[in-house]
């Protein structure tokens, strides 16, 4: 098996082990949270993005702007996402997380990456410090990767 080969089983691997974890995680969060993946990518959408509109959120999810705005009104009624207008257009509203919203936001990611200390805690300072050096080589090749294609809205 040619070396790279073997670097795409491995990386497969492991890619398959923290999908794997990172999703039960998640499940395990949107549950307790009583949240639905689509709110759940709602609430990433604007942490990662900021204000944004529902367009914006619509288009992110694949979704219609009907869904899209029911899926607000509905973070908008559990405090998590607050509405204000635009200041050009009065028609449009931006959206932006609440201090809840950014909690709920953070608990996410907490529980998503929480195994990730307990996995640290298994390797000595020497294997720590040489998958530092490997991680960074693998960010800077992924990073210059073409970005994804967004999901078409339906």
């Amino acid at each position: 098996m040619s070396s790279t080969e073997q670097f795409n089983q491995k990386l497969r691997q492991w890619t398959e082990l923290m999908s794997s974890r990172s999703m039960a995680d998640t499940v395990r969060f949107v549950k307790q949270a009583d949240l639905s993946f689509a709110q759940l990518g709602a609430l990433m959408q604007l942490h990662h993005g900021r204000q944004c509109g529902v367009t914006d959120i619509a288009a992110r999810l694949g979704v219609t702007n009907a869904a899209a705005s029911q899926l607000v009104d509905k973070l908008v009624q559990a405090g998590l996402v607050e509405r204000a207008e635009v200041e050009h257009d009065r028609r449009l509203k931006a959206l932006s997380l609440t201090a809840q919203g950014r909690a709920c936001v953070e608990a996410a990611h907490q529980a998503r990456l929480g195994w990730i200390a307990a996995l640290s805690e298994q390797l000595s300072s020497a294997q720590r410090a040489a998958a530092i050096h490997t991680f960074d080589d693998l960010l800077a090749a992924a990073q210059a990767l073409p970005a994804p294609e967004p999901a078409p809205a339906k």
